[in-house]
């Protein structure tokens, strides 16, 4: 039978050393929040990637690595900076030694 461990950061712990420090771990969790983020506005909007990319002014590609959750092809500031262009205000937290980013609309944005 195979066990899980549940893990608040998975850079943090993992195995193979995705980060070389906990500030490293913790910045990663950060850019996993946005993606996840950019890739459920996607979603929500009932866009392909092609419309997307239009929206996010990014290739296609760059939209596919969104969807495919691959944080290390973005840095903090590109995935910043798509969610600043379709409008959106992000507020990161720290709770102990657990990193959140969650957005919210800008009022009165486009």
């Amino acid at each position: 039978m195979t066990q899980f461990t549940r893990v608040s950061n998975v850079w943090l712990s993992s195995q193979n050393g995705s980060s070389s420090t906990p500030e490293e771990a913790m910045f990663n969790k950060l850019k996993a929040d946005l993606v996840f983020i950019i890739h459920k506005l996607i979603v929500h909007n009932g866009c392909n990637q092609s419309e997307a990319a239009k929206q996010l002014s990014i290739t296609q590609l760059r939209v596919s690595n969104v969807v495919h959750g691959q944080i290390s092809k973005f840095s903090f500031d590109n995935l910043y900076k798509m969610l600043a262009l379709r409008g959106y205000q992000v507020k990161m937290t720290m709770k102990g030694e657990k990193p959140s980013a969650k957005v919210a609309p800008v009022v009165g944005a486009a």
